[in-house]
């Protein structure tokens, strides 16, 4: 699901420095209208943000650990603000459904990221965290007993990196 519409997604992603700017004010707007009780005003911005903020993880020199953590950062707020959005307008199918792209774009780029391992692995938990909130406020989804024990061994294997 993308939220850039067509015409205006080569602008915005031209560079990081633009896509950083735009990601910037999507997710004040979003936080905005989440305080001022309309998410579903902020569903747009907030989406767009998590369209930012996904192109950005993609990006080369986001390789480096600083860049590829704030990117994480902005991946995994877009993310959640979003999935409160959908939590609140009484979409919990929506809420789980950018909670677990969020969950799998984290645990796939644990793959291709062995040289990030302590950043991302506070994100895959916070990540799990709010996977356990859905549950508890929602009951289990299917998959979910899997996708823990799949999570756990991820993480336990990230721990073993850092020794």
């Amino acid at each position: 699901m993308s939220f850039i519409c067509t015409n205006h997604r080569q602008h915005i992603l031209s560079s990081v420095e633009t896509a950083n700017l735009y990601w910037s004010q999507w997710i004040e707007l979003g936080i905005k209208q989440l305080n001022q009780q309309n998410p579903s005003e902020g569903i747009s911005f907030l989406g767009c943000a998590l369209d930012v903020a996904d192109w950005l993880v993609d990006q080369p020199q986001a390789f480096q650990l600083n860049q590829l953590n704030e990117y994480f950062e902005k991946l995994s707020l877009s993310s959640f603000l979003l999935a409160e959005c959908f939590l609140r307008v009484n979409r919990p199918d929506l809420e789980l459904h950018f909670l677990l792209q969020l969950h799998h774009r984290l645990l796939e780029n644990r793959g291709s990221q062995q040289n990030v391992f302590w950043p991302l692995s506070g994100y895959i938990r916070q990540s799990l965290e709010r996977l356990e909130d859905y549950v508890e406020h929602h009951g289990e989804f299917t998959g979910y007993r899997e996708c823990l024990i799949d999570t756990q061994n991820q993480l336990d294997e990230l721990n073993l990196a850092l020794n």
